[in-house]
């Protein structure tokens, strides 16, 4: 038998040991969604178009987003907050303006965090703005709502192609705003629908918005439908 001083010795060594190692351990770690690099597709010059992208810390201690860095002045990704407990994940709207610009681009946002193994995360898009290619043509290609009296705006996606293409949404449009499809499957020389409406949740002022669609077939390709517009008071 082990004398008590021994004894004592051995088990504050091993709370010490335990304690460091739990210190060791708990650390906070970044993670982006499957989503951190997207395509908006063919896009109509002049108007923002918006993806969300995910953070989730899937650390043991809490993570803390310094800030999200863009790589051009065009791109904004504002946050709701900035700490996340493990387990915990924020929304991160990436706002692209697309004035200025035309043809296929390629930008992406930086974010910094006190996850010690991955600092920085990227995140990256492209667009092709102006120049419309794919077989699928959006009318009109933009729209504008606003809470009195256009609150929706039918858009007709046509095929102006014969092979047969199905619709699906990649992107989803604002939570103040609600998306119908009249169909996802689109036959050649066919026609289908969507509508959006804005719902009296639409902030007040000035608000932009955007769907991004997937169109599958023969040429598959993406598709946004820029949204702006303007929230009033009842």
């Amino acid at each position: 038998m082990l004398p008590r001083k021994c004894l004592r010795f051995l088990v504050f060594g091993a709370i010490a040991f335990a304690t460091y190692t739990t210190a060791v351990q708990a650390a906070p770690k970044l993670k982006i969604g499957a989503e951190g690099k997207f395509d908006f597709g063919f896009t109509p010059e002049g108007l923002p178009v918006i993806h969300r992208y995910w953070a989730y810390n899937v650390g043991t201690d809490t993570l803390r987003i310094d800030r999200v860095r863009p790589s051009c002045g065009c791109t904004s990704v504002p946050l709701t907050k900035n700490r996340l407990a493990p387990g915990d994940s924020v929304g991160l709207d990436l706002k692209f303006d697309t004035k200025r610009f035309k043809g296929q681009i390629t930008k992406t946002a930086t974010v910094e965090t006190n996850d010690t193994t991955q600092p920085n995360a990227t995140l990256e898009f492209t667009a092709r703005i102006g120049l419309w290619e794919g077989l699928v043509i959006a009318n009109p290609s933009q729209v504008y709502l606003d809470t009195l009296g256009k609150t929706e705006q039918r858009v007709t996606l046509k095929n102006t192609g014969t092979g047969h293409y199905t619709i699906s949404i990649v992107s989803p449009i604002a939570e103040f705003m609600q998306l119908e499809l009249s169909s996802t499957e689109l036959p050649g020389k066919g026609e289908a629908s969507i509508s959006i409406r804005a719902t009296p949740k639409a902030p007040l002022g000035d608000y932009n918005a955007s769907v991004t669609l997937h169109l599958e077939g023969p040429q598959p390709h993406n598709l946004s439908i820029p949204v702006y517009g303007v929230g009033y008071l009842p």
